[in-house]
């Protein structure tokens, strides 16, 4: 199989990353506007699927330093090309591991990334919890009938819940992925309530064709990709 990072990719150009940033920011501004929130509560992770090293450097430099990514392969493989070529991005920037764990690649991911939303297993807690370096730690709950998307039902969260108390994990937050073809209002609006019962502070919810709904419904953290990088308006 050939690697997404052995495949010339196209680099965005930093004119065309920063249109659609301002364009985004003006939607967060407005989004919490509207609900009476500060867009200072809410954090932007710039999803980087399938993005080049150019485009990422763009990225950094027009001030964005919370990335998310999806695949090992593709995390590791920034990372080692900004170590390789001397460019100290790796210590400003927070990584975020945002896609499914596969259960041989738990190890690798922690070791690359501050944060971990997509944790949705006990397998995932029992080797975090034998780590001493602190990272911040998500429970994905399932929003999407998908175990390809990844993601724990609402009442096995329950239980992933003690578990992390009992390995002395202290979990940051919960991410949720709406269905795509339906209202993501009830999800955010659930995903809201069980963090808030069980004192959980951050809220991953919202991608680029719902992250003002997010916001409304209480999300901290929101997770943007193709407005990012898509030319000609298509961040509106």
């Amino acid at each position: 199989m050939c690697d997404f990072m052995d495949v010339e990719i196209e680099t965005i150009p930093i004119d065309v990353i920063k249109r659609n940033l301002d364009i985004i920011s003006t939607r967060i501004f407005d989004a919490c506007k509207k609900v009476n929130r500060d867009p200072k509560e809410i954090t932007f992770v710039a999803v980087i699927k399938n993005q080049s090293n150019e485009t990422i450097k763009n990225l950094f430099n027009l001030g964005v330093r919370e990335f998310g990514e999806n695949r090992y392969q593709q995390l590791e493989a920034h990372q080692k090309y900004f170590e390789t070529n001397n460019i100290d991005f790796n210590q400003e920037i927070t990584w975020n591991f945002i896609g499914q764990i596969q259960s041989n690649k738990i190890t690798k991911i922690a070791n690359r990334s501050q944060v971990i939303q997509s944790v949705d297993n006990l397998n995932i807690l029992n080797v975090l919890g034998k780590r001493t370096d602190h990272k911040k730690i998500y429970i994905q709950l399932a929003g999407i009938n998908d175990q390809t998307r990844g993601g724990v039902s609402f009442e096995n969260a329950e239980e992933l819940i003690k578990s992390a108390e009992k390995l002395n994990i202290v979990l940051s937050g919960v991410m949720i992925v709406p269905p795509f073809e339906k209202d993501p209002r009830p999800y955010f609006n659930k995903a809201r309530e069980f963090a808030k019962k069980h004192n959980l502070d951050e809220i991953s919810m919202g991608m680029t064709s719902d992250f003002e709904i997010a916001i409304e419904c209480g999300a901290t953290t929101i997770r943007v990709g193709s407005a990012i990088f898509k030319p000609n308006n298509y961040a509106l």
